[in-house]
C-alpha cells in the first residue's frame, strides 16, 4: 500500500551560482515571497534576520519545459525592518514590506550596481495609521492599482484581527491619501491576504481557526461585512494566491505538509462554505519535522506564480525556494487527509487554550 510520501509533487530543478545557492540556503525563516510584474525579480522575506533577499529570476520554456535560473543575489537591510513578514512590489521600482513588530514601509529599490550585493535602504513612506486607526502587528499585505498612480494597499494586522486599507499615490511626491479599517468580521489572526486578478474578491487566511474567507471587493465592503465564503479543511492556513483566471485559490498550511486548492464553481459564485477540491503533498516528512518546533509550524508559508510560464514558487524555513509546474499541482492526485486535519486542529486548539 502506498503512503502519502509516495504522492509528493516533485519540484522542478533550478540553476544558481554557488554564491546564490549559498544565500538561499542561509535565509532561515521565510514568511513570504513575491514576484514582480514581468517575472524577472523575486523578493523573499527573511523574518528572523530582518532582511529582504532579492534575486534575478529567469524562466524560459525549452521544448515546453520551463528552465529556471536564479542569479544576482542581493541583500536589503533597513533600520525599519523588524521581522519582515509581508511583501509586495509596486511598479517594480518599489517594495512594500509589512513588519510584524514594526510598521508597513515602502522602499525604493536600488539600481543594480556591479559587484554590490548588499544595500541598506531608508523607508520613503511609513504606514503606521493615525489616532483613529493604528497599524499593529502588520503581516501579509497585497495591493492593486485603482487608477493612474493611485494604489490601494490591504494590510493584515495579525494580533488586532483587522485588515486595514491605505491608498498611496506613487508620483513625484509619494504620499498617503487615506486609510481606514476594511475587514473585521470572521478574522482570527489573519496571516495571509490576496486580491484576485480580476479585482472582484479578496481572500484572507485565519491562522487560529483553520479557515480562509472571501469577501466581495466592491464599494459595499466594510468592517461589518460578513464573508461571502468560508474555506475549511486546514489547520493553520498561511499564504494564499489566486490563479490567473481567478477560478482557483491556492492556500498553504504552516502546520501541515499540504497545499490546498479551492475551485470556484463554474456557473455561480463562491458558496457559503467549501472544502478543498484537492489537497496535495508538497513536502516530505523529514523536511516537515525539521520545522516542527510547535504544532503550528513545519509546513509551507508562501506561494506566488509566474503565470506567463505556468510555474509556482513556494517557500518555507527548511526548503528555501521550490519551483513547481502549475499543471503538476493542478493534476496531482488528491489525498484524503480529513482525519489528520481534524487531529492536528484539535492539537492547535489545545495549544491555543481553546479546548
Amino acid at each position: 500500500m502506498k503512503s502519502t510520501e509516495d504522492y509528493i509533487v516533485q519540484p522542478i530543478p533550478f540553476s544558481a551560482s554557488a554564491e546564490t545557492q549559498a544565500l538561499i540556503n542561509s535565509m532561515g525563516a521565510t514568511e513570504d515571497l513575491c514576484i514582480n510584474s514581468d517575472y524577472s525579480q523575486l523578493a523573499v522575506a527573511g523574518f528572523c534576520d530582518h532582511k529582504i533577499y532579492l534575486f534575478s529570476l529567469e524562466i524560459q520554456l525549452q521544448k515546453g519545459v520551463p528552465k529556471v535560473s536564479i542569479d544576482n543575489p542581493q541583500v536589503i537591510t533597513s533600520d525599519c525592518f523588524n521581522e519582515p513578514h509581508g511583501l509586495k512590489f509596486i511598479q517594480d521600482r518599489y517594495l512594500l514590506v509589512g513588519n510584524r513588530r514594526g510598521a508597513v514601509n515602502l522602499l525604493k529599490l536600488p539600481q543594480r550596481l556591479e559587484g554590490v550585493t548588499e544595500y541598506k535602504l531608508d523607508t520613503i513612506l511609513t504606514l503606521e495609521g493615525d489616532k483613529h486607526l493604528s497599524v499593529n502587528s502588520p503581516g501579509s499585505l497585497d495591493c492593486h492599482r485603482v487608477k493612474d498612480d493611485l494604489y490601494r494597499v490591504f494590510v493584515c494586522n495579525n494580533y488586532t484581527n483587522v485588515v486595514t486599507c491605505h491608498e498611496i499615490q506613487i508620483c513625484e511626491d509619494i504620499c498617503l491619501k487615506k486609510q481606514g479599517a476594511l475587514i473585521k468580521q470572521g478574522l482570527d489572526l489573519p496571516d495571509g491576504i490576496a486580491i484576485d486578478p480580476r479585482q472582484e474578491w479578496v481572500a484572507t487566511s485565519n491562522h487560529n481557526t483553520g479557515t480562509a474567507q472571501l469577501h466581495k471587493l466592491d464599494t459595499s465592503l466594510s468592517p461589518l461585512t460578513e464573508p461571502s465564503c468560508v474555506l475549511q479543511g486546514m489547520v493553520c492556513p498561511h499564504g494564499l494566491n489566486f490563479s490567473q483566471n481567478s477560478q482557483q485559490l491556492f492556500v498553504t498550511d504552516s502546520a501541515t505538509q499540504y497545499l490546498n486548492i479551492y475551485q470556484k464553481p463554474k456557473k455561480r459564485g463562491w458558496p457559503a462554505t467549501m472544502k478543498p477540491c484537492k489537497t496535495i503533498k508538497v513536502m516530505n516528512e523529514e523536511t516537515y519535522q525539521k520545522g516542527r518546533f510547535n504544532i503550528q509550524e513545519g509546513g509551507v508559508k508562501a506561494i506566488d506564480f509566474d503565470h506567463a510560464n505556468g510555474v509556482a514558487i513556494l517557500t518555507s524555513t527548511h526548503t528555501g525556494l521550490k519551483f513547481y509546474l502549475l499543471d503538476d499541482l493542478l493534476n496531482a492526485e488528491a489525498l484524503q487527509v480529513d482525519e489528520e486535519i481534524r487531529e492536528k486542529s484539535r492539537l492547535r486548539n489545545e495549544w491555543l487554550g481553546r479546548t
